[in-house]
C-alpha cells in the first residue's frame, strides 16, 4: 500500500516536472538571475496542481463542492508527501547542477533528463516514510475501501 500511495506522489511530481521544465525553458524564465528558480517554484506548483487535478476527477459532486473535497483531501492526505518528494529531487537537481556541472543543464540533454530520473528515485525514497505516516494516520483510508 505504501510503494502505490508513494507511487501516486511520484506521478504528481514527476508530471509536474515534465510541465514546468517545458514551460520554464521555452518561456526562458528566471528569477534572481537564474533559471534554477524558476525551475523549482514551477516544479512544486505543478506536481501540486497535477496533484489536485488527480483528486478533482476522483471527487463525486457537483463542481463546488468537489472542488472544495479535492483540495481537502490533497492538503490532507498528499501535500507532506508531494513536499518532501520534490524537495528531495530539487534538492539533487541543484547539487547536480552547482556542484558538478557548474553550469545550466537543458531538458535538450540526455543528462538532465537523467538526473531528473535519479532525483525523482532519490524522491521516491525520501518520501516514502511520509507516506506510510500518512497511511498509518488514516489520510489515506480510499485505499482501504472506506470512505473519508
Amino acid at each position: 500500500m505504501t510503494t502505490i500511495e508513494t507511487l501516486h506522489c511520484a506521478t504528481h511530481c514527476v508530471l509536474g516536472a515534465i510541465i514546468a521544465t517545458v514551460i520554464v525553458f521555452a518561456l526562458s524564465l528566471e528569477l534572481f538571475g537564474k533559471r534554477l528558480w524558476s525551475e523549482f517554484i514551477g516544479d512544486y506548483l505543478a506536481a501540486a496542481m497535477v496533484g489536485l487535478a488527480f483528486r478533482y476527477f476522483t471527487e463525486d459532486g457537483t463542481s463546488g463542492r468537489r472542488a472544495w473535497a479535492a483540495i481537502r483531501r490533497f492538503l490532507r492526505g498528499d501535500l507532506l508527501s508531494v513536499s518532501v518528494f520534490e524537495f528531495a529531487l530539487l534538492g539533487w537537481l541543484a547539487l547536480t547542477e552547482l556542484l558538478v556541472f557548474h553550469e545550466t543543464l537543458y531538458p535538450s540533454s540526455p543528462v538532465f533528463w537523467l538526473m531528473v530520473q535519479i532525483g525523482s528515485i532519490i524522491g521516491f525514497f525520501a518520501a516514502w516514510r511520509p507516506t506510510l505516516w500518512l497511511i498509518r494516520r488514516g489520510a489515506k483510508e480510499e485505499l482501504l475501501g472506506t470512505p473519508q
